[in-house]
């Protein structure tokens, strides 16, 4: 698996008079609602898998789950209780509420990015000023 790392759209272009041919694509970059690689694929049976991140779907009667309701319900059941507490007057709640929710938020977050960089470390390349 050959993972591409994300440039800048300015950069992208620049790169393109080196990689005037076609090949295997060696960098990315996202314009509007397209991802743009270069060098261009010179094959038509290239395959390649993206991870993409999403709005949380709303939970209606239509939809009454969602992927973090089946993943992670206790989110839900501690942001529920920390948004009815001031409504029912209960504020010595609110603390025990609000740490319960914002641990399992977190937790949530680490877990996706390990899933998506697992425990190597960042790297941001910058453009060069000029």
């Amino acid at each position: 698996m050959i993972v591409l790392p994300h440039i800048l759209y300015e950069q992208l272009d620049k790169l393109r008079r080196t990689y005037t041919s076609g090949g295997t694509p060696k960098f990315y970059t996202i314009v509007g609602q397209e991802l743009e690689v270069l060098p261009v694929p010179d094959s038509a049976t290239l395959t390649g898998e993206v991870t993409y991140y999403s709005k949380i779907p709303n939970l209606t009667d239509a939809n009454p789950t969602n992927w973090l309701m089946n993943s992670s319900p206790d989110i839900y059941l501690y942001g529920t209780l920390l948004q009815s507490a001031p409504y029912l007057v209960d504020d010595s709640r609110i603390a025990v509420w609000s740490s319960l929710y914002q641990k399992l938020v977190k937790d949530l977050e680490i877990a996706d990015q390990k899933a998506r960089v697992g425990d190597s470390t960042l790297r941001i390349k910058a453009p060069a000023l000029q």
